[in-house]
């Protein structure tokens, strides 16, 4: 499915213009990763350009070799108007959301399994402390507001709430995590500790915001 879309049919060289509301990449095969391969990875890359440039909206799967696909996500033109990215099978730390974010300037919504590097706040390195992050790209993304997190069997609440919350503290209008229904109250509960914490405290206001509100209760 993603060679067809990349190049078999040369969807978008038969229109001057086209726009689908939304794009969907499944699963790379042998073959696929075999053609890409063979291409130069401006090739790749421009095939990418031109689907961010033609939807609002794209679902990926991208098991790719080299992760060709996100690779080329990353080197996007600033004039990207994607709204919503999800991903169905990769999972992202921190410096990867920041990647995807920082490419995609209208970006609102990203969905991904989110693996931090962090269990506890006394863990984060120096460089992902909240102060740090602040200096060194506030402000990451004023459209960006929700993050969605599919559960897996390796998923981690305090992990996940460590990754929220530097968001938090970078992207002024981010206000929503989804996380999995057995993580929520775990979720809430960290984010509620760390508000009070030092590292976090300054912020508070930002990352309270995410304390999961069941809307149906």
């Amino acid at each position: 499915m993603t060679r067809d879309i990349l190049a078999r049919f040369n969807v978008f060289k038969r229109c001057d213009s086209i726009q689908m509301s939304s794009i969907r990449l499944g699963p790379a095969s042998v073959e696929d990763n075999a053609f890409i391969a063979q291409r130069a990875t401006e090739s790749i890359g421009k095939q990418m350009h031109l689907i961010l440039g033609a939807t609002t909206s794209l679902i990926l799967s991208d098991n790719t070799s080299g992760l060709a696909l996100t690779k080329a996500i990353y080197a996007v033109p600033s004039t990207s108007a994607l709204r919503s990215l999800v991903y169905t099978n990769l999972v992202f730390d921190l410096t990867h959301i920041i990647h995807i974010i920082a490419a995609l300037p209208s970006l609102a919504s990203f969905t991904c399994e989110v693996r931090g590097l962090s269990s506890s706040i006394g863990d984060i390195p120096a460089n992902e402390r909240p102060e740090a992050l602040r200096s060194a790209y506030y402000p990451l993304s004023k459209p960006f507001g929700e993050l969605h997190v599919p559960y897996t069997a390796a998923s981690s609440a305090d992990k996940v709430a460590i990754v929220a919350m530097q968001l938090a503290v970078l992207c002024p209008k981010f206000a929503y995590v989804d996380p999995p229904p057995k993580l929520r109250n775990a979720f809430s509960r960290e984010v509620a500790w760390a508000s009070c914490n030092y590292s976090f405290e300054p912020y508070a206001s930002s990352i309270r915001r995410l304390i999961y509100r069941d809307l149906d209760g």
